[in-house]
């Protein structure tokens, strides 16, 4: 949910530009498609490889250890897939 609502904020933050004629829909679609990578490509790229970890269990209980071990290697996991507030 917090991707959608970062993505509609992204959007809604350009689309005033394009319906007042400040920017054409190819700038709009360009620029929206720049800033949603930036904003979440890295999230979405890490997130998918949490997933791979997680889906099989001799790795998920070491991950989870190694996790437990070091709360600032999970502190960084967690900023890194929750993003920056908006």
């Amino acid at each position: 949910m917090s991707l959608a609502l970062r993505a509609s904020a992204l959007l809604g933050s350009l689309i005033p530009q394009y319906m007042q004629g400040e920017i054409t829909r190819s700038a709009l679609e360009n620029t929206y498609a720049q800033q949603w990578r930036q904003a979440m490509g890295q999230r979405i790229q890490i997130g998918a490889g949490l997933q791979r970890l997680f889906g099989q269990p001799r790795l998920t209980a070491l991950a989870l250890q190694t996790l437990n071990h070091w709360p600032r290697l999970a502190d960084a996991v967690v900023s890194r897939t929750h993003g920056q507030p908006f």
